[in-house]
């Protein structure tokens, strides 16, 4: 019965070294979506702002 406990141990081991490596990539990805959610809102801004510049160029194209 000794070996189950050394079994048990070695599991337990495992699953502890398991949730560190996911706890680990859990925190890459939040960092990588983070990061993206960064380049997107600055991509909007960009969008925004060159679409303001086309309706105003356009309306004084046409002599609005």
């Amino acid at each position: 019965m000794g070996w189950l406990f050394w079994k048990k141990d070695k599991e337990s081991d495992q699953l502890s070294e398991d949730i560190n490596q996911l706890k680990t990539q859990t925190a890459a990805t939040e960092e990588k979506i983070a990061e993206m959610d960064k380049q997107l809102q600055k991509m909007t801004r960009l969008q925004y702002k060159s679409g303001k510049r086309r309706k105003t160029n356009w309306i004084s194209d046409n002599g609005y």
